[in-house]
């Protein structure tokens, strides 16, 4: 299994510029069966990004291929565009 992040690897296949998300593929990969804490590590690991701006813009192009200006930009999407989705009514916040 490679060491890429569930974070990482899921800006990288879902949401390249001109893909839209897939939310079933997304869904059953977090919540894969072999793979149980896989959902609560990617939890914590987006809220982390989102709070301590650990996905710089550089590396969101790099991901993605698109470019956003700004580290408030790019957390804004990470918030808007997956926590939201996956995590309605939730709150951002740090997960022990």
């Amino acid at each position: 299994m490679s060491d890429e992040s569930s974070l990482r690897r899921i800006l990288k296949t879902h949401f390249k510029q001109g893909l839209g998300p897939n939310w079933d593929g997304i869904k059953k990969y977090l919540h894969h069966p072999d793979f149980p804490n896989r959902d609560r590590k990617f939890k914590q690991e987006l809220a982390d990004a989102i709070l301590n701006h650990t996905v710089k813009p550089e590396e969101f192009e790099k991901l993605t291929d698109v470019d956003r200006d700004s580290q408030e930009d790019v957390d804004k999407f990470l918030k808007v565009e997956l926590w939201e989705p996956l995590y309605p009514n939730e709150p951002v916040r740090p997960i022990y």
